[in-house]
């Protein structure tokens, strides 16, 4: 109704956000509760271990987190261990705050034991500045994750460390 005041704090067209340059909130799957998967070493242990958990429960959002984890672990390892086939994992899994953890797990039973909507890899700090150390290692593990995780809309992130200086022992 044209006689109708504007109100300048409602937006024009309801269905529009009222500030489009605020980033949307993550997608939540179906059943609320994003699964997270992290194949490395002892960064991956302080990233996704330690408070992530805390972090999500805070928000009120359900999390399942898992952890493929070898100390030390290179990304030449993970591939070496993705092609034998080998449980050489510590498999660490927090579910409702608890977390667990099974011995001798493959990098294959990792990736299909959840439905996960992100899934990290992480290369060594000692081999994260060296780029002859991602080929041909990271192009393939990347391909073998999208290949056996059991959603097909998995996204794919690197936890990168930092880098040691030449100089370092």
């Amino acid at each position: 109704n044209p006689e109708e005041p504007v109100n300048p704090e409602e937006p024009e067209n309801p269905e529009e956000p009222v500030n489009p340059e605020e980033p949307e909130n993550p997608e939540v799957p179906s059943d609320g509760i994003v699964r997270i998967l992290a194949i490395g070493n002892s960064f991956s242990q302080d990233a996704v271990e330690q408070y992530l958990y805390e972090l999500f429960d805070a928000a009120g959002q359900k999390v399942i987190i898992g952890n493929l984890y070898i100390g030390g672990c290179r990304l030449d390892t993970h591939y070496a261990n993705m092609q034998s086939g080998e449980g050489k994992y510590a498999y660490r899994k927090v579910v409702d705050g608890v977390k667990n953890e099974t011995s001798n797990v493959s990098l294959l039973a990792g990736l299909q034991d959840e439905r996960w909507d992100y899934v990290s890899l992480q290369q060594a700090s000692g081999s994260s500045g060296q780029y002859e150390t991602y080929s041909p290692y990271l192009p393939q593990l990347l391909a073998f994750v999208k290949s056996k995780v059991q959603n097909p809309d998995v996204k794919l992130m690197f936890h990168q460390t930092w880098a040691y200086a030449q100089s370092s022992n």
